[in-house]
């Protein structure tokens, strides 16, 4: 049969005509908003089914949802476009129209992915595939498109990571995809008076993502934010920056068929390849779970405790003690709602602090996924429930959830000089004090040979450059929850312009001082102390006076209860003016230091 003619009355753009003439086998076009991109992909498929030799060719147009489908394409372009074709055969109810040729177009929504199984396809424009779950691509339309070498067009614009954004950016590394990005600015469809007012009512993340299509635009209200899991992708930590941390693993059970039960390990700032499973009953998972413990020996393992009673009770069964954790339940915080916002705010802390994930599409769409509000009667922090993210056509964040489970509670570290830090054995005690001068922090240990030792090692390791302060600082900090305060005396002092800072630490404690901006001078009352500082072990013992460089900090174990007195030149009065001008806090314990508020 000769190809079809007809006037339908389409008059592209030249953005438009620039894509016609391009288009590939598979195509990506990140368009912005009213740019005219349906109304080009619908003509793309008219052009194809009116040209096309292919007996009963079948051509798709697929949106997220067929309500969707029906109101954007079929209703305003595709079915008044195919009634200007002589001959047109258009079913209303089943959606489809068919030409002369035998060549037929149909719309479908991937909310109902199953009505496309089975068929075969000649070409598909697959619309804001962002709300799509990225399963349909790769299971359902892909090997739909086989067995006729069939064609498929990708439109939409950014909605952060998710299957759009994987194929773009895998797209324009090969050559036998076809890609384009068009602005507002590339396509002149809006004129410049409405484009300003829309950057007046619009956040500037919205206007990013919606005229300018930056993928790394997040929503206003997004706990993790695209730019942040993108930068903690793949990225590499050295083995001596997270050696001393507990090693921990999360297991979130499935709670649906279609869900995925996930074992995620984590120590310190990096977190390993998760151990993904589908359709895995509890006694199985069980057995994954305890392989898994027995190989990497984890220093504690959190199991989701909705839909993981089984697992949990056969683990127990087999000798091993997992910890259940509720998320719903109780928070350790009085600002979140439920544990499960609590956890995956220390998580979303954990990565704006530098840490790793492994680099898979599925993690960071289910990191950047949930959002979060205030709308609760409480007015607490709240996150967006599973059933929630479905109904707006989100999978579960599975994976996102066992990393978060690692976060339910801090972990004692038993390897490493870490280990120093959470001990819980008879032989010693800790705590934990934040000190709002120029003490890091003091912890408490009876032990003093033991300490001694770890305090040596440390030291050798910061000498030979293996490590440094702010590593040290890192492993003291990690695994505490800040606003625990040890038995710390701090006494100010003022007169004539000299400001005497007095500070008590009972003996057993270990203690890592800031930096200061200039000299001070120093002294000490009583008590003996050992310290590690300018590369070089030394013991201060009461009485005595000595000068304090600048720049230099120190790593001391507090031999004998010990009086410590700093004495500053200055005129104020004021506690906080002084540590800003005196102090210098590392970009880690201004970290920390910032979590105490949330």
């Amino acid at each position: 049969m000769p190809e079809i003619e007809a006037d339908i009355g389409y008059h592209p753009r030249s953005w438009q005509v620039e894509c016609h003439t391009g288009l590939k086998r598979f195509s990506v076009l990140v368009c912005h908003r009213r740019a005219g991109k349906t109304v080009m992909a619908g003509v793309t498929l008219l052009d194809a089914a009116g040209i096309t030799t292919k007996s009963m060719a079948r051509y798709v147009y697929l949106a997220p949802f067929l309500k969707q489908a029906k109101a954007v394409a079929w209703g305003p372009y595709l079915k008044p476009q195919l009634q200007k074709i002589p001959g047109v055969k258009i079913n209303e109810s089943e959606l489809w129209g068919e030409l002369p040729n035998g060549a037929r177009i149909s719309v479908y929504g991937a909310d109902n992915p199953d009505a496309l199984r089975g068929l075969y396809i000649d070409g598909i424009v697959i619309d804001e595939v962002a709300d799509m779950k990225p399963e349909v691509w790769g299971q359902i339309i892909r090997p739909a498109l086989a067995d006729r070498n069939g064609w498929a067009l990708f439109i939409g614009t950014p909605k952060g990571p998710n299957l759009f954004s994987e194929v773009y950016h895998k797209a324009r590394k090969d050559p036998d995809w076809y890609t384009r990005l068009y602005t507002y600015r590339d396509t002149g469809c809006i004129s410049p008076e409405e484009i300003e007012l829309m950057r007046k009512t619009m956040t500037e993340n919205q206007f990013r993502q919606e005229m300018l299509c930056d993928f790394d635009a997040s929503s206003d209200n997004q706990l993790i934010t695209i730019d942040v899991a993108h930068a903690a992708a793949g990225k590499h930590i050295a083995e001596a920056e997270y050696e001393y941390a507990p090693r921990i693993l999360g297991v979130d059970v499935a709670r649906y068929g279609g869900d995925r039960s996930v074992i995620f390990g984590r120590q310190g700032l990096v977190s390993f390849d998760p151990k993904i499973y589908t359709m895995i009953d509890n006694m199985s998972l069980a057995g994954k779970v305890a392989e898994h413990w027995v190989e990497w020996q984890p220093d504690a393992v959190f199991i989701d405790a909705g839909r993981g009673e089984g697992v949990i009770d056969r683990l127990r069964q087999l000798g091993f003690s997992p910890i259940p954790i509720d998320f719903g339940g109780r928070p350790n915080k009085p600002t979140f709602a439920n544990r499960r916002a609590e956890m995956w705010w220390e998580m979303a802390d954990w990565l704006r602090s530098g840490a790793s994930i492994p680099d898979i599409t599925e993690l960071k769409i289910d990191l950047c996924g949930p959002t979060y509000s205030y709308a609760n009667a409480a007015g607490k922090l709240e996150l967006e429930s599973k059933d929630q993210m479905r109904k707006r056509g989100m999978s579960s964040p599975d994976l996102a959830d066992a990393l978060a489970l690692t976060f339910a509670h801090p972990v004692a570290v038993t390897r490493g000089p870490g280990a120093l830090i959470t001990m819980h054995t008879d032989r010693a005690r800790q705590n934990m004090t934040h000190m709002p001068d120029d003490t890091t922090l003091i912890q408490t240990h009876n032990d003093e040979e033991y300490v001694m030792s770890v305090l040596e090692t440390i030291g050798r390791q910061i000498e030979a450059g293996e490590i440094n302060y702010d590593e040290v600082e890192r492993m003291l900090l990690s695994n505490q929850s800040p606003g625990v305060r040890a038995d710390i005396g701090l006494t100010h002092h003022f007169c004539n312009g000299v400001y005497m800072r007095e500070m008590f630490a009972p003996a057993g404690s270990l203690m890592l001082g800031h930096a200061h901006s200039e000299k001070a001078l120093n002294i000490v009352l009583k008590g003996c102390v050992r310290m590690f500082a300018d590369n070089v072990f030394k013991e201060v013992r009461a009485p005595q006076v000595l000068v304090s460089e600048p720049h230099v900090r120190k790593l001391g174990y507090v031999v004998e209860d010990l009086t410590w007195i700093n004495v500053i030149a200055t005129e104020t009065t004021n506690v906080e003016d002084i540590e800003k001008r005196f102090i210098i806090k590392s970009p880690t314990y201004v970290d920390w230091e910032t979590s105490k508020l949330i």
